[in-house]
């Protein structure tokens, strides 16, 4: 699992408003395993970046969708430093 270092306080943004390449924490979702999350915009996807499996979510921001319009990032800002952590429950459960 990957965790910020420490927590540096900035804006939050509606995930659709990402620009491509950004990574982000998500702090609101209806989809509430994904709190706490990186993520990372990459074209039309949304990447999980630490998840075991990988996890994507394909064509997320191609069209308008029910989706993202609830969930919220807070974008890393430059030195940030993310670290491995001991493994906790993923997102689907699994230990």
């Amino acid at each position: 699992m990957l965790k910020l270092k420490e927590e540096i306080p900035t804006g939050i943004i509606c995930v659709k408003d990402m620009k491509d390449g950004q990574i982000g924490v998500i702090v609101k979702w209806s989809n509430g395993w994904y709190l706490g999350r990186i993520v990372q915009r990459y074209d039309d996807y949304l990447i999980c970046l630490d998840e075991k499996k990988g996890k994507s979510w394909g064509k997320f921001f191609a069209s308008p969708n029910q989706h993202y319009e609830d969930c919220q990032v807070r974008i890393l800002e430059k030195g940030e430093m993310l670290i491995v952590a001991e493994d906790e429950d993923d997102a689907c459960g699994n230990g």
